[in-house]
C-alpha cells in the first residue's frame, strides 16, 4: 500500500516511541502480521514506512493492560462454571455428580463411557513400579512421587493413542499416583478396592464410612474445573498427538507449580497455623477469592458439608477462619482450604495435599485430552 498522506500516520521510530519497544521490532510486528505497514512517499519522492496512528495506539493499549497475553477461547463440554457458583460436569450440576456415589462413576461420567468393575493396576505397572520403588522411597514429596511413579508406569506402557487408551492410561495413571504417594510406595495388585479405600490406604489413614465419603467428595469436585492453564498444557500435547501419559504428565507437571499445587500447600500451612492460634497476615490468604467464582466456591462449600458430619471441631476451625477472613477481607474461601482441611483431618503433610490435588484431576486431564484430539495441531500462538 502506498500513501502520500502521513497525517493519520507515525513513522516506525515514533510507533516504537509509543509502543516502547526497539525499531527492529516495529518491523517484526509487521512481519507477523500484528501491525500494518503503509508505504509513504514524499513530495521529493523519498519512500518509507509509515504505521497508522490508531492501529499503533491500540497495540499500545493491549500492550498496557494488565494481564495482557494470548487469550484462547476453545469449546468444551466437559466442565460448565459461572461467576455466580454454579459448577456441573457433562450437564449434571455438581450436587448430581455427588450423587453417582463414587470417585470412579464421576470419571466415567467425564468420560461418557462404561467402566465395569473396580480399577486393577496392570501387571506391566506392578513390576515397574517395584523396580521404580527404592529410589520412590527416598523422595521425600508426596507430589514428586506421584508424578515420578505415574512417570514410571509411563515407561512400562504402550503408547496407542485412541480415546479408550486414554481412559486406560488415566485409570493406572491414578493407581500408580497412589503408589506414589504412600510413605511406603505399596506396589501390591490389590483387586475389588475401590480408589478412595485404596488411597485411605496408601495415607495409612483411617478407612470408615465418614471419611471414605468425605475423600470421594473431595476427589470428585476436583476431578476438572474448565480450562485452567495446566489443563490447557494437556490439550497442547494432546494436539500434537503426543502418547496419553505423555499428555496426562504434560499437565500434571504444570499442575505442580506455585499457583496451583503450591497453592494447596501453603492453604495447609495456614490452616495448621491457625488452629494453633495464629492471626491473620495483613492481605487476604491466597486460598480465599477466586478467578471465576464471585462469593463462594461451590467445590469449598461441598467438602465443608461433610465435614461437619466427619470432624465437628476441624469444621468450627475452618469456618472460624472463613469467617474472620471475611470480616478482614471481605473474601470468599476457595477449594485450596477445602482440600487444606481434608489433609489435616487425614493426618498427612501438605505436601501430601497438593498430591491429592493431583491425583484428583487425572481424569479431568484425560477427559480434555479426548475432546482436544480431533483437532489437529490448532495451537499455533505468535510471538508480539
Amino acid at each position: 500500500m502506498t500513501s502520500t498522506d502521513g497525517d493519520a500516520t507515525v513513522s516506525a521510530a515514533q510507533a516504537a516511541g509509543i509502543l516502547g519497544v526497539r525499531v527492529p521490532t516495529v518491523y517484526a510486528y509487521v512481519s507477523r502480521g500484528v501491525l500494518a505497514r503503509v508505504l509513504h512517499v514524499d513530495e521529493a519522492g523519498h519512500r518509507s514506512s509509515r504505521f497508522d496512528r490508531a492501529e499503533v495506539l491500540r497495540l499500545a493499549e493491549v500492550r498496557r493492560r494488565p494481564g495482557a497475553g494470548m487469550r484462547v477461547l476453545i469449546e468444551s463440554d466437559i466442565t460448565q462454571l459461572d461467576p455466580s457458583g454454579r459448577l456441573g460436569f457433562r450437564g449434571l450440576d455438581l450436587g448430581e455428580v455427588l450423587g453417582l456415589g463414587s470417585y470412579e462413576q464421576t470419571a466415567a461420567h467425564l468420560w461418557q463411557a462404561e467402566i465395569p468393575g473396580p480399577w486393577e493396576m496392570a501387571p506391566d505397572v506392578v513390576a515397574a513400579l517395584q523396580l521404580a520403588r527404592p529410589w520412590l522411597a527416598r523422595v521425600d514429596d508426596a507430589g514428586q512421587r506421584l508424578r515420578a511413579a505415574i512417570t514410571a508406569a509411563a515407561g512400562a506402557s504402550e503408547a496407542a493413542t485412541g480415546e479408550g487408551e486414554v481412559i486406560a492410561a488415566a485409570q493406572q495413571a491414578v493407581l500408580a499416583g497412589i503408589a506414589g504417594i504412600a510413605s511406603d510406595v505399596e506396589t501390591s495388585a490389590v483387586t475389588d478396592v475401590d480408589v478412595v479405600t485404596r488411597l485411605l490406604r496408601a495415607l495409612g489413614a483411617e478407612i470408615s464410612e465418614p471419611t471414605h465419603r468425605l475423600l470421594t467428595t473431595t476427589l470428585s469436585v476436583l476431578v476438572d474445573h474448565e480450562l485452567s492453564a495446566s489443563t490447557v498444557a494437556a490439550r497442547v500435547a494432546a494436539s500434537l498427538h503426543a502418547d496419553p501419559w505423555s499428555c496426562l504428565l504434560t499437565g500434571l507437571h504444570a499442575m505442580s507449580g506455585e499457583r496451583q499445587a503450591g497453592s494447596v500447600r501453603r492453604a495447609a500451612d495456614l490452616l495448621e497455623q491457625w488452629c494453633a492460634g495464629g492471626g491473620l497476615a495483613t492481605q487476604a490468604p491466597e486460598s480465599f477469592g477466586h478467578i471465576v467464582y464471585e462469593r463462594s466456591d461451590p467445590r469449598f462449600e461441598a467438602v465443608l458439608d461433610v465435614l461437619a458430619e466427619v470432624d465437628a471441631e476441624l469444621h468450627a476451625a475452618v469456618v472460624d477462619l472463613t469467617v474472620a477472613v471475611a470480616r478482614e477481607h471481605s473474601a470468599f474461601a476457595n477449594i485450596d482450604l477445602g482440600l487444606a482441611a481434608v489433609a489435616r483431618h487425614l493426618g498427612v503433610p501438605s505436601s501430601t495435599a497438593s498430591a491429592l490435588f493431583l491425583l484428583a484431576r487425572i481424569p479431568g486431564l484425560a477427559a480434555h485430552v479426548i475432546e482436544e484430539r480431533p483437532h489437529d495441531l490448532r495451537f499455533r500462538p505468535r510471538s508480539l
